[in-house]
Formats: structure tokens, C-alpha cells, sequence
């Protein structure tokens, strides 16, 4: 089997965790909406910044069951895999 990297960000939103990540491929669909999910331009400078904000001001979500995020993320893909 083979993850993307928007994989990856799923799998950080599903543990409750926030996700910093440049506005590229699907992660714009994906991260839209989410409380924890930051984006930013694909450059050095605007990730550098965007990462220095972050650490300041930290993204507060709602608390995460994450044993049920990561319940809710197997279902999902295994859905997508048609299993």
C-alpha cells in the first residue's frame, strides 16, 4: 500500500494534532474547514513565517477522542479501497 503525503495530515487531524502544511495538491480541499490545519504559499519564507506564528500563537482545537479519529480514518479508507 502506498500514503500521500495529505495521508499524513489526515492521520495528524485524526489525533487531534495540528497540521502545517503548504497550499499544494489536495491538502487545500482537505485542510479547509479544519480548526488545526494551517496553510501557506509553497516558499521557504511564508512556511518559515507561518511556522513562527504557529509556535506563538498555538491552533486550539476541540478535544479529540483519538482512538475514535483514528477508528473514523481506517473506515474512510478502507471505504475509499472499496474493502
Amino acid at each position: 500500500m502506498e500514503a500521500s503525503q495529505s495521508g499524513v495530515a489526515a492521520a495528524a487531524l485524526a489525533a487531534g494534532r495540528a497540521v502545517l502544511a503548504t497550499a499544494v495538491g489536495g491538502l487545500p480541499q482537505q485542510l479547509r474547514g479544519e480548526t488545526l490545519g494551517q496553510l501557506c504559499a509553497p516558499a521557504a519564507e511564508t512556511l518559515a513565517a507561518a511556522w513562527r506564528a504557529m509556535l506563538a500563537d498555538p491552533p486550539r482545537g476541540p478535544p479529540v477522542d483519538a482512538a475514535a479519529g483514528w477508528r473514523q480514518a481506517g473506515a474512510a479508507m478502507l471505504a475509499a479501497l472499496g474493502v
